[in-house]
């Protein structure tokens, strides 16, 4: 039986965070046995963009600095940090407001650079990933998710904050190796687990930040910012993901790394083997993006993915002509000539919305669904 946290948190007022927040840990784990003299804790933000917190995609600053005056509490060393595509990772939290909590509350930038090897001899397809030193080699890591609707996984949350572990473009490297839902979604459990097995029991925590939350054509620009109110936590990034799921009114059958992971019986078998521990319960019913790719398998196949599904499309209207999209494309399906639009080789394009992702000004939209697409897949 995995335990789930979930409390009511209206509003980002700091004192009512802090409450909420050491309660959310409480019913979870033993602070006072894990937060212990010396040991170090990483603090792994969502912090996809540079972009302001005000649109709700990224980790918000005072749900940080909540989390870390709890901390605080406890003879600990704080680190935060992420892994942004191409950007560094300080131009990265300054523009969405977490740099100046880092600076007010005196704690550690992650060093992302340095490198190393995780594996495993227990994995489902990929052994082992390059990621951030800093990150799993500190004692207890508390995962920092916001709930998203996401164009190409459906929905992320805990498991897919992982993938932030991975530095620089090798994130697109993975969506060249992994080019289809099954391979993506068997690839993040690997990943989890993997990271999962750098620390001691209960040193994995997933604390979710769901008061704000993103649906639509997520995870960032296309989607649109919503409400949930609610607090979540466990030391089970697949539990948590079931109950958010269930909270978000969203459909676990379209959440292929959720499906996968329970497949697998990665931390569950069944996904009723969960008691929520808690004040709040309320599901409500977030708009869903356009295209669940984890329903068809067909999806699978290059030529299919041309035949039936959207492709992006550049709004000149907005572009800034940066570049960003262009730079994170990982087939190089997307390219730019100095002062001119970018321009996409349609038939080359994997669907993994990675442009979409990074688009600082949301100017990569979707194409019309092909008649076929709409005939052949049922939202």
């Amino acid at each position: 039986m995995q335990k789930v946290s979930l409390i009511k948190q209206d509003n980002y007022n700091l004192d009512e965070l802090i409450i909420n927040i050491r309660q959310s840990l409480y019913n979870i784990v033993n602070m006072d046995e894990i937060f212990t003299e010396g040991k170090t804790v990483m603090l792994k933000v969502n912090a996809v963009s540079n972009m302001n917190y005000e649109h709700g995609y990224t980790t918000h600053p005072m749900f940080l600095k909540a989390l870390i005056k709890v901390l605080k509490d406890y003879p600990v060393k704080i680190i935060v940090g992420d892994n942004h595509p191409f950007n560094s990772i300080k131009s990265t939290l300054k523009g969405n407001g977490i740099l100046k909590i880092i600076e007010e509350e005196n704690v550690t930038l992650a060093d992302n650079h340095e490198l190393k090897e995780i594996s495993s001899e227990n994995y489902l397809q990929y052994k082992s990933f390059n990621v951030s030193k800093t990150f799993v080699e500190a004692d207890i890591m508390i995962n920092l998710p916001k709930l998203k609707t996401h164009s190409f996984t459906y929905f992320s949350c805990a498991q897919k904050n992982l993938f932030g572990l991975i530095y620089g473009l090798e994130k697109a490297n993975w969506h060249v190796i992994a080019n289809n839902p099954k391979d993506f979604g068997t690839m993040i459990n690997d990943l989890y687990c993997i990271t999962k097995e750098q620390f001691k029991e209960n040193h994995l925590i997933h604390l979710c930040d769901s008061i704000e939350c993103l649906q639509g054509d997520g995870p960032t620009t296309g989607g649109n910012k919503t409400k949930m109110n609610a607090i979540f936590a466990s030391t089970s990034g697949v539990a948590l993901d079931i109950v958010g799921l269930k909270m978000a009114g969203l459909d676990l059958e379209k959440s292929f790394i959720t499906t996968i992971a329970l497949k697998n019986n990665i931390e569950l078998s069944n996904k009723d083997d969960i008691e929520v521990i808690g004040n709040y319960f309320e599901q409500y019913s977030l708009e869903e993006p356009e295209k669940p790719l984890g329903a068809i398998k067909l999806l699978n196949n290059q030529f299919m993915k041309n035949l039936l599904l959207e492709h992006p499309i550049v709004d000149k209207d907005k572009c800034l002509k940066c570049g960003a999209c262009a730079k994170i494309c990982p087939k190089h399906t997307m390219k730019i000539k100095a002062g001119e639009y970018p321009k996409l080789k349609v038939n080359q394009c994997i669907r993994c919305w990675c442009c979409s992702e990074v688009c600082p000004v949301s100017a990569i939209s979707k194409s019309k669904r092909p008649l076929l697409g709409k005939i052949i897949i049922k939202e």
